[in-house]
């Protein structure tokens, strides 16, 4: 087979292993409900997908924004991809399409349940935007048995665009997943929701249980005290190595939709330019998003960036703040996945006034720690993720069914032709054998001089002797037909 085309199948069973199964295997089509074509799910686990758009992370999550509980076969949802946003309990809907690229969402739509008063102004702040808009009655499905938006929603008129366009790009808002006042009303029939994050950070799968299944023990490495908005206040102390500092006034949340870890500006420098610098790490001045800094030495010799609040503690290694940590190599640069976060800088940097001093942990600290919200004590536990490898998991990009598929074609392909090509090879017997050479032709008689040998014209068949120098003169005419028509210097029997 040519070497050419294996390659070229290689190269697509490669691709094709990548390709994910289908977003919406646990969805309603699976689980047969009324609505056929809805992408909401009711079985407690929703699988969510990172859409990296030009380089900007995010968990889309899917959401049936239709009026109504789905108890008709008639009934259509209305689909919409949505974002979580884990440190508030404001869901989001945006009207207009000047806002951070939001899809619009039209309240006077027929097919949704969403009725307001546009002239009741209020004000609305998230992590990078804010802006204004009015509440409104939302109609909202994240799962039709276990959240559904009790509370109402605000719809934006307007709002700051101080961030890249394309960081909420294809999406129609946030889902606020705070319990704070009537929003502790959309959880229904648990109280606990859990967040897995793979360990490529390709995947993500809310459940509103908790499943120790991904979990490496039993017991949780910390427990920490939340507001109703997932929010730790106050922390008391951050301890880099054997630098430590008292802080006032800060706070932490976690975010899915932002892959660095978001400090202060005050805390920002004292971590990088300060404690980092005490072991060797040296970054250019002004680097404010993930710099690229020196380092000669090992990942594992850099200190834990440490948290205290309470009696707790949250420690976060270097395998999790440095980009690609798990290396074990001597090093002589590595990225830090630290961002300052500020409201007078624009894009990655910028931070809206409401979360200015707040430290924000994304999805590159939450891919290695199963997170647990348990409304009833408003507590967040962290336990130690174990990244299962059974098909429990929602597939990684890795399908072996496609690769063991494409496998046997290819391998199929090559027999074929090499069987085509075995049945097409003449005899390849050496030609100075004093054994007759036979061509699909029955033997002939040997022949004496009192032989009369007539010829007849037939069709020549392909030459397979080589050149006539290579032949030897006396080699009787009667081991071929038609021998003088390609060797005529060669004896004729009379």
């Amino acid at each position: 087979m040519n070497k050419s085309w294996i390659i070229y199948l290689s190269i697509l069973a490669l691709v094709i292993s990548k390709v994910p199964l289908k977003d919406h295997k646990s969805y309603s089509k699976s689980q047969n409900l009324p609505l056929l074509n809805a992408f909401a799910t009711d079985t407690g686990v929703i699988h969510m997908r990172n859409k990296q758009i030009l380089g900007f992370d995010g968990f889309n999550v899917d959401v049936d924004l239709s009026k109504g509980p789905p108890k008709r076969s008639d009934y259509f949802p209305f689909n919409a991809k949505m974002r979580l946003a884990l440190y508030t309990s404001e869901t989001l809907l945006v009207e207009t399409g000047s806002c951070c690229s939001f899809q619009e969402f039209f309240c006077g739509n027929v097919w949704t349940g969403c009725k307001g008063n546009p002239n009741d102004r209020v004000n609305f702040s998230y992590v990078n935007f804010d802006g204004s808009g009015y509440q409104a009655k939302v109609s909202l499905s994240l799962d039709y048995n276990y959240w559904s938006l009790s509370s109402s929603a605000t719809i934006a008129t307007d709002c700051t665009n101080e961030i890249y366009q394309s960081t909420y790009y294809g999406t129609y808002g946030l889902v606020g997943m705070g319990v704070k006042g009537n929003a502790a009303n959309n959880l229904k029939k648990t109280n606990i929701f859990s967040i897995y994050v793979d360990d490529e950070a390709l995947t993500a799968q809310l459940h509103f249980k908790k499943d120790l299944n991904f979990t490496k023990g039993t017991e949780p490495a910390a427990v920490l005290n939340t507001t109703a908005d997932w929010q730790l206040p106050n922390l008391h102390v951050i301890q880099v190595g054997h630098f430590d500092y008292t802080i006032y006034d800060y706070h932490l949340m976690f975010d899915m939709n932002t892959d660095s870890i978001l400090f202060p500006y005050v805390m920002f420098d004292k971590v990088v330019y300060t404690c980092l610098k005490g072991y060797g790490v040296e970054c250019p001045a002004g680097s404010f998003t993930e710099p690229t800094c020196q380092y000669h030495g090992e990942i594992n010799l850099l200190p834990n960036i440490s948290f205290y609040y309470g009696n707790q503690v949250i420690n976060i290694p270097p395998q999790i703040y440095v980009k690609n940590g798990t290396n074990t190599s001597i090093q002589a640069s590595i990225t830090l996945k630290l961002t300052l976060s500020a409201t007078y800088l624009k894009y990655s940097n910028h931070v809206s006034r409401a979360y200015y001093s707040h430290v924000v942990l994304g999805h590159t600290f939450m891919r290695h720690f199963y997170t647990v919200f348990d409304a009833t004590s408003q507590t967040i536990s962290l336990y130690d993720v174990n990244h299962p490898t059974s098909s429990s998991s929602e597939p990684k990009g890795f399908n072996f069914f496609y690769v063991l598929l494409v496998t046997v074609v290819i391998l199929t392909l090559c027999y074929c032709k090499c069987w085509k090509k075995q049945k097409a090879k003449p005899n390849t017997r050496n030609l100075y054998s004093e054994e007759p050479l036979m061509i699909d032709e029955p033997e002939l008689p040997r022949l004496t001089s009192d032989t009369v040998v007539v010829c007849f014209p037939i069709k020549k068949p392909r030459p397979i002797f080589p050149t006539v120098q290579e032949v030897p003169t006396n080699r009787p005419s009667y081991y071929a037909p038609n021998y003088h028509d390609y060797y005529p210097q060669a004896p004729v029997s009379q």
